[in-house]
């Protein structure tokens, strides 16, 4: 007797086939869905790791920030300032350094109506300033600067520092400007100076005229290190610190002149 289309033992082959290929595709499914599990765990643990990273570059880019920036200015602290200069001796290029010190500070954080609080505010406003009126030579800036609104000012090379206190320091790198022939380094310095001039009286001038009572100014002197006469760090410093102090005994003896 021949066996039928639809005898129990074909009925029972075509359901087992059946179930074979429904098993396979379910164990492809599974296979995917796993490879998919994987591959999203992967992808997140890359993420986490990014972030992680992100957050370690992060944290190291402030802490070398807090290591060579002032607390209360912004501006590079003393070591980072010194650094700066020793750096450009090593390199043998013609650099300025101009020393500022603020005449009247011990006078404001005497004064019962000032105190040392006021002077601090005073001192970040002006590292603000500085920093705003002044780029290093290795940033890109645009000649013109957005300060205070919408009034462009324009900006000066130099790298500013808090050396301590009152006083403040400016490094000028004296190397030509954008190929064009190289001025005296002298007159480079002179005219850095007179710029920082203007930036530090029209701070005073604002300062004195939104508080009642306060009078302060500014003085300044400068060294050039000539990498054809060259002097050691130290030595450079000491003769910018005697030409601000100079410049102060000046203006001394012109303000007693004139009352």
């Amino acid at each position: 007797m021949h066996e039928t289309s639809h005898s129990p033992d074909r009925l029972k082959t075509k359901a087992a086939l059946k179930f074979l290929g429904a098993a396979a595709c379910a164990g492809v499914g599974v296979v995917l869905v796993g490879q998919q599990v994987r591959l999203r765990r992967a992808v997140e643990q890359q993420r986490l790791l990014q972030v992680q990273n992100d957050a370690l570059i992060a944290k190291n880019e402030a802490l070398q920030y807090e290591a060579t920036h002032d607390g209360l200015t912004g501006l590079l602290n003393k070591a980072a300032f010194k650094n700066e200069i020793e750096e450009l001796v090593k390199k043998r290029e013609s650099f300025g350094v101009s020393f500022i010190d603020m005449d009247g500070a011990k006078l404001i954080n005497d004064d019962p109506r000032f105190g040392h609080e006021f002077l601090d505010s005073l001192l970040a406003r002006l590292g603000a300033r500085l920093g705003e009126r002044f780029h290093r030579k290795d940033e890109i800036m645009t000649h013109e600067t957005k300060i205070n609104g919408d009034i462009d000012q324009p900006t000066e090379e130099g790298t500013l520092g808090r050396y301590g206190g009152d006083e403040f320091g400016n490094v000028v790198r004296l190397n030509g400007d954008n190929g064009r022939r190289e001025p005296d380094p002298k007159i480079q310095m002179e005219n850095s100076n007179g710029y920082l001039r203007e930036v530090l009286d029209e701070f005073a001038a604002e300062e004195c005229a939104a508080h009642e009572g306060l009078q302060f100014g500014f003085s300044i002197g400068y060294a050039i290190w000539d990498p054809k006469n060259p002097q050691s760090p130290k030595e450079l410093l000491k003769a910018a610190d005697d030409a601000m102090y100079a410049d102060k005994r000046q203006r001394k003896s012109q303000l007693e002149s004139a009352t």
